[in-house]
């Protein structure tokens, strides 16, 4: 399961290595309410894995469409 992810993202099937990633999330939460000094590292990295695909399989104009402070002039705001 897990070492089928990197291959899965370098050969372009990033759906499936979300899928993969997500399924070890699935497990390692699971595993870490036994023992999580044993799983949470390993929980925590999974996480940052779904992370990590989820960005990459992201259209780059979603990506920057994040709205900061001071993006929107005073003009911008229609009112009524």
């Amino acid at each position: 399961m897990y070492p089928t992810i990197p291959y899965l993202r370098q050969s372009g099937r990033k759906g499936q290595a979300l899928a993969r990633a997500q399924e070890a999330v699935d497990i390692f939460t699971a595993l870490n309410a036994t023992d999580p000094a044993a799983y949470g590292p390993k929980l925590a990295a999974a996480k940052k894995l779904v992370a990590d695909i989820q960005a990459e399989t992201q259209p780059a104009d979603v990506q920057s469409a994040d709205v900061r402070p001071g993006d929107v002039q005073s003009g911008d705001v229609q009112s009524g």
